[in-house]
């Protein structure tokens, strides 16, 4: 309890919601991408949504969909479906969301097919072995990641990476309210062209332990900062950042708070890493 932070999501601790993340086969691309030039400017996605809800399509009237992404020729990848009122560190809940999020997919089959053009012959032909779980806990760090750190492109002496992608806190609940305020923020809370932040070391120390390397979104942060830093590139940043750490340490018999931060970034910089 002294190194997690018990929060566990919002001030009601409600938590970002899983995806089951899925692939498909049989999609006309080129039909799609025609579709969107033309009808799709006539009636809006959320439009289409909206009348899905109204003709029971689905069984959560969910408006935030992210979507499918092409991964081949007629191939592609979703990114669909929010499983509401999980908690991933229960195996209880998780084993639910894993059996709701695969029924939950038949439905947005039916969505497709009814109301977006290229996707009439699509074939679900693969689910995740895994769910996909936005939030859980974050430790409690050296350096806590917040907020005004983004606003302010900071810079701190330790940084182990720079990062850019927007705060995207995924709403907890399936109504209006929430939505709106996820386009909101995910709308005001980006950084331009060129711009970024600096993710420090300290955020990968949990307090009052030694030795021991955070890596990914449990990193240190507030939740804001986290509905940043919890996608892959940060987690490619913040793990070979902790690897690389713990591979010096271990050469020179250290502590990890004994670790010079300049001959860290050195190596991080020597080896690829992104540091100005």
């Amino acid at each position: 309890r002294e190194v997690f932070d018990n929060t566990k999501g919002d001030k009601k601790r409600n938590l970002m919601p899983p995806t089951l993340c899925s692939q498909w086969v049989n999609i006309d691309w080129p039909r799609f991408y025609e579709f969107c030039r033309t009808e799709l400017q006539k009636k809006s996605l959320d439009e289409r949504l909206k009348e899905a809800f109204k003709k029971n399509i689905f069984t959560t009237p969910d408006r935030h969909l992210p979507g499918m992404m092409r991964a081949g020729e007629n191939t592609g990848g979703g990114n669909i479906g929010h499983i509401f009122g999980i908690d991933g560190t229960d195996e209880e809940s998780l084993t639910r969301a894993m059996v709701q999020g695969r029924k939950l997919l038949l439905e947005y089959e039916r969505f497709y097919k009814k109301y977006l053009k290229g996707f009439e012959k699509m074939e679900l032909v693969n689910t995740g072995s895994l769910l996909g779980v936005r939030e859980t806990r974050r430790i409690i760090g050296d350096y806590i990641l917040n907020l005004d750190d983004f606003k302010n492109r900071a810079i701190f002496p330790d940084e182990i990476g720079r990062y850019s992608y927007p705060v995207d806190i995924h709403p907890s609940a399936p109504n209006d309210t929430e939505y709106e305020k996820f386009r909101k923020e995910f709308s005001e809370l980006r950084h331009k062209p060129g711009e970024s932040y600096g993710i420090p070391y300290r955020c990968l120390l949990p307090l009052k332990l030694k030795n021991v390397f955070v890596a990914g979104r449990c990193i240190s942060s507030d939740r804001y900062i986290q509905g940043s830093v919890r996608v892959m590139p940060a987690c490619y940043i913040t793990g070979q950042a902790a690897g690389t750490s713990a591979a010096l340490c271990s050469d020179k018999s250290i502590l990890s708070r004994q670790l010079d931060t300049k001959k860290l970034r050195d190596t991080l910089r020597n080896n690829g890493v992104y540091l100005p």
